[in-house]
């Protein structure tokens, strides 16, 4: 049987195509916190997510990630989904969107939380 997959194609794991609003959190500042970058997530998997950003990024950095799940038509409260993660590729957004475009490896997830209440609680 022949293989179909492209060489230079390097993932683990398929990725989905997604968008979701993303929280990064990068290194100390200089005040001693750390910086919160807002962002959007290209495509996903369960190893890794392309992400689009404003802040400048480094190949290497590790960082916090926080994708936000939005709820779902009423079936169920959003949800927040925290990663550690690492930086492999960083290149212009291109497609004539503003930003970096980020490549990164997840090294762990953490437990979801709850978002938001669904909408028939109140």
């Amino acid at each position: 049987m022949m293989n179909t997959r492209h060489a230079s194609e390097r993932r683990a794991s398929a990725r989905q195509l997604l968008a979701l609003p993303a929280h990064v959190e990068v290194g100390a500042s200089e005040r001693g916190m750390e910086s919160l970058v807002l962002g959007q997530t290209r495509n996903i998997s369960n190893r890794g997510a392309y992400i689009l950003v404003t802040a400048t990024l480094q190949v290497g950095q590790r960082l916090r990630l926080t994708l936000d799940v939005p709820p779902q038509a009423g079936r169920g409260p959003g949800l927040e989904i925290p990663c550690e993660a690492e930086v492999v590729r960083v290149e212009p957004a291109g497609g004539g969107e503003p930003g970096t475009g980020v490549a990164l490896r997840v090294l762990r997830f953490e437990t979801p939380k709850v978002s938001a209440s669904p909408p028939w609680v109140n």
